[in-house]
């Protein structure tokens, strides 16, 4: 008798997905993009670059050799966060467009820069027009869930999410069922499909070490043995991986070991020097009364955040958390903010404008885009936070502690930053 595969669900029963529902900042995930045949027996991306780019130079009629030497970039940017990569990306794409223009592969390498550079919206143009030219292609819906997700089409990227991974259920469908779980508050649900991606096995040893990074971030909520583990292991596969040493701060922080976090965020920072890692560096920095060395931290995090911008990376609603979570620039904050949602109009684009608002003192305006960010529901603790200290503002004092007892119960150690407020909000009512 011939066995049939059972199918997954990316929404799990207890989760109800709305017809049209209306993101923290340094939550964005893309999920890297390699062409199908680009992986080699030694898949260290310099490697590989090296080996295309001697195939391009003897084979410039071949297009297959640009789209891998693309691939590769690709992992190059997720490894290092240097987005100066993605020029010489789209360089190769016009290359490869004049040997051939009617390749989709040429397309869905765009549509991956695309989603890198956070222009989702063109993103989201180029998945649609893949998936309708080649719906058999699990890839082209793995790139239109993730532009979906950012526009708040959350509908639509779980149905495009659907489609992949019933065509095929591999890592790239599975942590994004994850994420989109997560995004639903379904927490176990996420866990569970993270780590079905980690069994599924992954091109690159980047990719597996990032999918534990991911669960150990799961696990901050309810078990920190277990996430230092899971953090810990990442290590074991990619050796100083920054992400898992950031993780393995986040753990020694929730147990008040302030000089071990100090520790880990230093190497992550060290190892890849990018805003988050800065700003995790500055609020430690606060945590223990050194403004100084905040302050200096907090400026290598504006340099960061402005290069980015600069390379053409659209990163307006993560700098307008950073400059409103710090209080610097406040109208500056809210420009961003606004031109940040409109161009990704989900829920934590609300959130950001939500908090960015409140923080120029516009609370009523603020209380209504916090409603919008709660779309799929109260349990994304930094948004319950930003709703806590808004209808605190309003002089809703019920509501708000409702709002903090939400998050002490959920994530008692979500924010460096904010964690020992709510704390306090709730100790003195």
């Amino acid at each position: 008798m011939k066995k049939t595969r059972a199918r997954v669900f990316i929404i799990t029963s207890v989760i109800i997905l709305p017809v049209a529902a209306v993101f923290l900042v340094a939550r964005t995930r893309i999920f890297s993009q390699i062409p199908a045949g680009g992986v080699s027996r030694d898949n260290s991306p310099d490697t590989m670059i090296a080996n295309f780019e001697q195939r391009v130079q003897a084979h410039p009629q071949d297009q297959k050799s640009f789209l891998l030497l693309a691939g590769a970039y690709l992992q190059k940017v997720r490894e290092t966060a240097d987005v100066s990569y993605y020029q010489k990306i789209d360089g190769l794409m016009n290359r490869a467009e004049a040997i051939n223009k009617d390749n989709p592969e040429v397309s869905a390498t765009r549509a991956t820069v695309a989603l890198g550079r956070h222009h989702f919206r063109d993103a989201a143009i180029l998945g649609e027009q893949l998936v309708a030219a080649a719906p058999r292609t699990p890839r082209y819906y793995g790139i239109l869930t993730d532009a979906c997700v950012e526009l708040g089409r959350y509908a639509d990227a779980a149905a495009a999410l659907q489609k992949m991974v019933d065509l095929r259920p591999d890592f790239s469908s599975f942590s994004r069922i994850s994420y989109l779980r997560e995004l639903h508050g379904d927490i176990k649900g996420a866990e569970q499909a993270m780590e079905q991606a980690v069994d599924s096995g992954a091109a690159f040893p980047e990719n597996i070490a990032w999918a534990y990074t991911e669960l150990g971030k799961l696990y901050l909520r309810s078990d920190l043995n277990r996430a230092g583990e899971l953090f810990d292991r990442a290590l074991q596969i990619k050796k100083d991986y920054p992400a898992a040493l950031e993780g393995l701060g986040l753990v020694a922080f929730a147990r008040n070991d302030n000089a071990k976090a100090e520790k880990f965020f230093a190497q992550a920072y060290s190892g890849l020097p990018i805003a988050q890692f800065a700003i995790d560096l500055g609020n430690l920095s606060l945590e223990q009364k050194n403004k100084t060395t905040a302050d200096q931290y907090f400026t290598l995090a504006k340099i960061a955040f402005e290069k980015s911008l600069t390379s053409g990376v659209d990163t307006d609603l993560e700098y307008a958390v950073f400059l409103a979570d710090h209080d610097k620039d406040l109208p500056l904050a809210l420009e961003k903010a606004r031109t940040g949602y409109e161009n990704r109009p989900g829920i934590f684009g609300a959130d950001t404008l939500a908090w960015v608002l409140y923080k120029n003192g516009n609370f009523e305006e603020a209380a209504r885009l916090i409603a919008k960010a709660m779309a799929l529901g109260e349990h994304t603790p930094a948004t319950l936070f930003h709703a806590g200290m808004i209808e605190d503002a309003l002089g809703h004092t019920q509501k708000a502690r409702y709002y903090f007892e939400r998050v002490q119960a959920l994530h008692p150690n979500f924010s460096i930053q904010y964690s020992g407020l709510v704390q306090e909000k709730l100790q003195n009512p």
